[in-house]
């Protein structure tokens, strides 16, 4: 994966559920685009290189523009966006709704695909360039349901080689393709669930790091926990996903679940993070009342073995109460901590509280950290992706006047101690 963190998201779960926003105009921010009342779809950041998929309205309704993709070069700090938006997109299906930009992969400032849903025929396609975004080809991409979670990641390896991945969580199942060829043929790996017991990746984020290793885990923030209590765990692949094997993890609750006898408690396992084929690491979440424990491990063998590296207790908001006024079986949503791990040594850590946004980063493997608090980021944390121990982007969705809601993306330069928006 390089000195980059790979971190995509789809915030169909938070943009569209709540209806359609009403438009609220910000000031646009020197060098960034002006959008009014973008639903944000995507935000991906690897290797040097930000892009983040916007539509102006949340439900594919033209009535309120046009979808477009913003791409800018992780050196200028998130400060100067490109429209990268392929034609093809901005032209609206028969049933009057625009697709929306579901995933991306980049290899370079040059190479890199997206995908994108069409709500009305529930089909994906896909967009390749190799030119910075100046042109497109497009290639089907296959489809999956509109229920929330489901979406269809793409990961580039290598210019030709692909790794597809379509995931359901209210199935589960999960199906793995790859190509070899840029596109122009698939094989499909894994589809599931299995006719057996064996292990087997359900729902779950996949990260692939070459064609034959990769693992699975349903992940912390910035990947999207829609999954219950125990969401713990993580199983790897050394045969390009055709067979999965658990691995468990050394975390300071013991195990990679859950303890079997703990109440009002919820663990996540995120997706390790690479940054040549030996050095990963890895963050796992447990929540217990308004407490949330991150913990980091650590390995030098490709991911064969994880090591105990650091671990960070930080309070969080109470969770969620039902209308009967009693706790309700739900984390505070997404998670009680959002995290990144950008590269072997700087890693974040960010909460929200009454008096602001929390933000700690760590710039030695987790020996110390730094805090910053501010106030200046509205609405509910969604999405952390940090691209050192200085640069992240945020996202957010923010309460309109009229009770609707609305994403907005935020990007620091100073670990956290000042934010500035840049869409929403």
């Amino acid at each position: 994966m390089g000195a980059w963190v790979r971190a995509a998201v789809l915030m169909a779960g938070v943009a569209l559920a709540t209806g359609c926003a009403n438009p609220v105009t910000s000031a646009a921010q020197p060098g960034a685009p002006a959008q009014t009342s973008p639903t944000v779809t995507l935000v991906d950041v690897e290797h040097g290189i930000a892009v983040v998929g916007v539509s102006a309205e949340c439900c594919g309704n033209q009535e309120q523009g046009r979808p477009h993709l913003w791409l800018s070069t992780v050196s200028t700090g998130g400060t100067q966006w490109r429209d990268i938006t392929p034609a093809a997109v901005t032209h609206p299906a028969p049933s009057g709704d625009f697709p929306m930009f579901e995933s991306a992969s980049f290899l370079s400032a040059t190479i890199g695909w997206v995908t994108t849903y069409d709500p009305a025929t529930a089909r994906v396609t896909i967009y390749r360039t190799r030119d910075g975004g100046r042109t497109w080809t497009s290639i089907p991409g296959g489809g999956h349901t509109p229920n929330a979670g489901a979406i269809t990641r793409v990961q580039l390896l290598t210019p030709t080689s692909v790794i597809l991945e379509t995931v359901q969580p209210t199935a589960p199942s999960t199906t793995l393709r790859v190509s070899t060829d840029a596109g122009a043929t698939w094989h499909t790996v894994f589809t599931g669930p299995p006719t057996t017991s064996t292990a087997a990746p359900l729902g779950q984020v996949l990260e692939f790091t070459s064609r034959a290793r990769g693992f699975a885990a349903f992940g912390i923030p910035p990947a999207d926990p829609l999954t219950g209590p125990d969401s713990a765990g993580l199983m790897r692949t050394a045969d390009g996903g055709a067979t999965w094997t658990r691995l468990p993890l050394p975390l300071p609750w013991g195990s990679s679940s859950c303890p079997a006898d703990a109440t009002d408690t919820w663990c996540w396992t995120g997706v390790p993070v690479f940054f040549d084929t030996r050095t990963g690491v890895i963050a796992a979440e447990r929540l217990h009342a308004s407490t949330a424990t991150v913990a980091f491990d650590t390995s030098s063998d490709g991911g064969m073995t994880w090591a105990s590296a650091a671990s960070l207790t930080v309070p969080i908001p109470p969770r969620q109460t039902n209308q009967a006024d009693t706790p309700a079986p739900i984390p505070p949503t997404p998670s009680g901590a959002l995290v990144c791990t950008p590269s072997s040594h700087a890693w974040w850590v960010l909460t929200r509280l009454d008096a602001g946004v929390t933000t700690r980063v760590s710039t030695d493997r987790g020996a110390r950290w730094t805090t910053a608090v501010s106030t200046t980021p509205l609405g509910r944390p969604t999405g952390l992706y940090a691209v050192d121990a200085s640069r992240a982007l945020l996202t957010t969705t923010v309460a309109t006047s009229s009770g609707n809601h609305v994403s907005a993306v935020w990007v620091t330069t100073d670990s956290g101690h000042t934010w500035r928006r840049l869409f929403g």
